[in-house]
């Protein structure tokens, strides 16, 4: 059924678009997980090694270093020796290596050199963590903007969704819920408008007006037998018809019409075109106007909006 393809469709793509959001942001936001964790893991704890070393010299005040000391300064330098991660971090640390063997021996040049070393090692690793940062947060802004792109994605999504409901779905049903009602309430020329919308509704829609034409003979007959035949007949055939096409009887108006002609007369002229069309009936002649029985019944081709009738 057309109806429910329109729905499941419709729904469907709001669902799926969620989902395609919602994965492109998780996969962003997870791909700055390794650039977070390469700050905390690596280069954090380089720095940490660098502050452990000046800390222990620091703490001296120049004086022999004993055995904790060194053992704190090897466990500083074997730390940094499991995280290499920035260029020529291996030489750095060998650097600092040998800088650390000369200023245990007390030489002050070797405790200036054991800085600089330490001072490079530490920018290095602050210039990773920069690059880390800059990386997160691109990866950040594009997680934002996708998810920014995908929100408005869903918006117009759901105003196609909806639009698309409107014209196919509910605009018909609100139509046959209208000609239901005029009819109900005894509006005779009351009629369906041949809307575009899922097939089940045009169905529905040109049906009633096949309906409601065949009640409108039917009441008919009852005053006039003469009706009978011509009226049932031409019902089904006007719907092979193109263009508006309706019979009009001179007594009792409108007998039947296809749906174009049911269209034309739901304009806001429709009233006065049809009494035109019953007058001209009446007189046996008029624009548009086949005669089927003189001063009695005819056949008529109703004029475009605004326009004459033509035969």
């Amino acid at each position: 059924m057309e109806i429910r393809r329109d729905i499941t469709i419709g729904i469907g793509a709001l669902i799926v678009a969620g989902v395609m959001v919602a994965a492109l942001s998780i996969g962003l936001f997870w791909r700055m997980k390794p650039a977070l964790e390469h700050i905390l893991e690596d280069n954090i704890v380089t720095l940490d090694a660098v502050r452990e070393i000046l800390l222990v010299f620091t703490a001296r005040g120049g004086q022999a270093l004993e055995s904790a000391d060194r053992a704190r300064i090897e466990a500083a330098i074997g730390s940094m020796r499991d995280n290499l991660t920035v260029t020529d971090e291996a030489d750095m640390v060998a650097r600092i290596t040998d800088a650390v063997g000369v200023a245990l021996s007390g030489d002050h040049e070797g405790l200036t050199s054991l800085a600089v070393a330490l001072d490079r090692i530490a920018r290095a690793n602050n210039e990773a963590m920069a690059e880390a940062d800059h990386e997160a947060q691109r990866l950040g802004e594009a997680g934002a903007w996708t998810a920014a792109f995908g929100g408005l994605v869903l918006v117009l999504l759901g105003i196609y969704t909806r639009r698309r409901l409107e014209r196919r779905i509910v605009r018909p049903l609100h139509e046959l819920s209208r000609v239901l009602e005029a009819s109900r309430a005894g509006d005779e020329r009351a009629r369906c408008k041949g809307l575009r919308g899922a097939v089940e509704l045009e169905r529905a829609l040109k049906q009633t007006n096949r309906l409601i034409d065949r009640v409108a003979a039917a009441g008919e007959t009852r005053h006039d037998p003469r009706l009978v035949d011509q009226a049932s007949a031409l019902t089904w055939l006007l719907a092979e018809r193109d263009g508006a096409w309706a019979v009009i009887s001179a007594d009792h108006g409108l007998v039947a019409a296809n749906d174009a002609a049911h269209e034309r007369l739901s304009h806001e002229d429709g009233p006065s075109l049809l009494s035109a069309m019953i007058k001209a009936v009446s007189r046996g002649q008029g624009d548009g106007l086949t005669v089927i029985e003189q001063g009695h019944l005819g056949l008529y081709r109703l004029p475009d909006q605004g326009g004459v009738a033509s035969s």
